[in-house]
């Protein structure tokens, strides 16, 4: 699932604004952080092992959403994804 937030495609060539300065990244959000590192370790071609542990970004989830979407708890996948990419959108200064 994670992948579907996180596929970029090869063929587009963005051109970089000029005119907004990218966010050092210390400012960046912890859910932004935390999912970030989550894409690089999917993606990464250097793993050691196959599987990838979403626990930081579960923990990250837990806590930024004051505990509303949390392991054990059922929840509403559309309101979990709008929360999220909110989030993600937010955390990188949007």
């Amino acid at each position: 699932h994670t992948q579907v937030v996180s596929t970029i495609d090869p063929n587009s060539k963005k051109k970089k604004k000029k005119n907004k300065p990218n966010k050092p990244p210390h400012r960046f959000s912890p859910v932004v952080l935390a999912f970030g590192e989550l894409v690089r370790k999917l993606w990464s071609g250097q793993r050691f092992k196959s599987h990838v542990d979403p626990h930081q970004l579960i923990q990250t989830i837990s806590t930024a959403s004051q505990k509303r979407f949390q392991v054990g708890q059922l929840a509403e996948a559309g309101e979990f994804m709008a929360w999220f990419l909110n989030q993600l959108h937010i955390g990188l200064g949007g």
